[in-house]
């Protein structure tokens, strides 16, 4: 039941940034129609620089090192997701350009 409500959540939240950036670039909707062969490069373009899962809070079980730092059992900590390939800032009009290779989402 958790991976079903997870799975809707991200997707939801997904699909209404994908429709918000392309409603926010009319000239992108455009594009896409006349040519639905981009549809995937709007999907992975949308999830490099609005993920709908930016940050994750996970706790540590056992001792683990990062870099130089030594994580602890129980110590926490977060990951960011944040645009980690972004070439230009999020909503500047290139939905449907062709994506870097994806971090996330990949």
């Amino acid at each position: 039941m958790l991976l079903y409500i997870a799975g809707v959540l991200t997707t939801t939240s997904f699909i209404g940034n994908g429709l918000l950036a392309l409603i926010a670039h009319p000239e992108e909707i455009h594009r896409v129609r006349a040519d639905p062969s981009r549809l995937p490069d709007v999907v992975e373009e949308v999830l490099r620089w609005d993920n709908p899962v930016s940050v994750v809070a996970r706790t540590v079980f056992e001792s683990l090192t990062v870099g130089s730092v030594m994580l602890r059992p129980g110590t926490g900590w977060w990951s960011c997701w944040g645009p980690a390939t972004a070439t230009q800032p999020p909503g500047t009009g290139q939905v449907a350009r062709s994506p870097d290779r994806v971090l996330t989402g990949n």
